[in-house]
C-alpha cells in the first residue's frame, strides 16, 4: 500500500516535470528576422537559383564550402556525402561526424516509409527509401529529410505543397528548403534562419 502511493507520486512528480520542461520550451521568447517569412505561403522555399551560391564541391577541389543559410549549408553537406555513393543514413552520420558548425545539436535518424510525415500536413508518398533526422530536442524548429525516389521532380513537388514550418507546436521553422540532389535522390530542411538564436 505504502509502495503504491510512493510510486504514484514519483509519476505525478514526473509528470509535472515533463510539463513544466515542455512549457518552458513553448514559452521561450522568440524573436524571428524580418528578413524570412513565417508561413508556408510566403515562406522562401530555396530553388536551384541558391545551388550556385552554395555549390559543395567544385571539379578541382574536394573541398566543401559553406556560405549560405543553415538549410542551404545542410544541403551543400548532404549533396557531398551523396558523391561518395554511402547509404542514406551513412550520409547523415557522416555530415554530422565532419561538419559540427552545420550540425550543431545533439541529432539522430531513422528510416521512414510513405505515410504522415514530421512537418507536412498530409500523407508523403512517391519515396523508396528515406531517413528523417533533427535535434534530440523537440523545441528546435528543424526537421530535415534525405529520401531516393524514382522520381525527385515529382516528390520535390509533393514536399513543397505540403510542407507545415508550425509542425511543431511550440517552434516555427524560418527556412523551408527542397533540393532534388540527382534524378533518383532529394533532400528536403525546415531550419531556424540561424542556429545561434537556438542555445
Amino acid at each position: 500500500m505504502k509502495n503504491n502511493m510512493l510510486k504514484r507520486l514519483l509519476v505525478l512528480s514526473m509528470t509535472g516535470l515533463m510539463i513544466t520542461g515542455l512549457l518552458a520550451g513553448c514559452g521561450k521568447e522568440e524573436t524571428k528576422p524580418s528578413v524570412q517569412e513565417s508561413s508556408v505561403a510566403s515562406s522562401e522555399i530555396a530553388s536551384t537559383e541558391s545551388k550556385e551560391s552554395s555549390e559543395a564541391v567544385s571539379s578541382e577541389s574536394t573541398e566543401v564550402v559553406f556560405n549560405g543559410n543553415p538549410a542551404e549549408n545542410f544541403a551543400t553537406a548532404i549533396k557531398a556525402e551523396m558523391a561518395d555513393g554511402l547509404e542514406l543514413g551513412d550520409v547523415f552520420l557522416a555530415v554530422k561526424t565532419k561538419y559540427e558548425d552545420i550540425a550543431p545539436y545533439a541529432m539522430d535518424y531513422m528510416e521512414v516509409e510513405e505515410g504522415y510525415l514530421n512537418g507536412f500536413d498530409d500523407t508523403i508518398t512517391g519515396f523508396n527509401k528515406g531517413i528523417t533526422f533533427g535535434p534530440i530536442i523537440g523545441s528546435v524548429p528543424f526537421v530535415g529529410y534525405i529520401f531516393e525516389t524514382d522520381d525527385a521532380a515529382a516528390l520535390e513537388a509533393t514536399l513543397r505543397a505540403n510542407a507545415n514550418p508550425r509542425w511543431n507546436i511550440c517552434t516555427e521553422a524560418d527556412i523551408t528548403y527542397a533540393e532534388a540532389i540527382d534524378d533518383n535522390h532529394l533532400v528536403f530542411l525546415m531550419t531556424p534562419a540561424s542556429f545561434e538564436d537556438d542555445f
